[in-house]
């Protein structure tokens, strides 16, 4: 336990702003990198779903056009 407290000591006192930031940084990306899979998760699901609609749906009516407008939106 008394090194832990001299090792502390030392690096506050060479105290290198940038290494103190790491730890939030790799949170920052970590949280990042969740969000992505969130939001992209969703869509790719939502977008096989729709999909499996769009396909049961006769080509020519207005609900198929309706589909694609919402698949465009949601950039699938």
């Amino acid at each position: 336990m008394k090194n832990l407290w001299m090792f502390k000591n030392k690096v506050e006192k060479n105290s290198n702003k940038f290494v103190d930031k790491i730890p939030s940084l790799v949170y920052l990306l970590l949280c990042s990198i969740g969000i992505m899979v969130l939001f992209y998760g969703t869509q790719a699901i939502v977008s096989m779903a729709l999909q499996s609609i769009q396909d049961l749906i006769p080509k020519t009516s207005s609900a198929y056009r309706f589909g694609g407008v919402i698949r465009t939106f949601i950039g699938i």
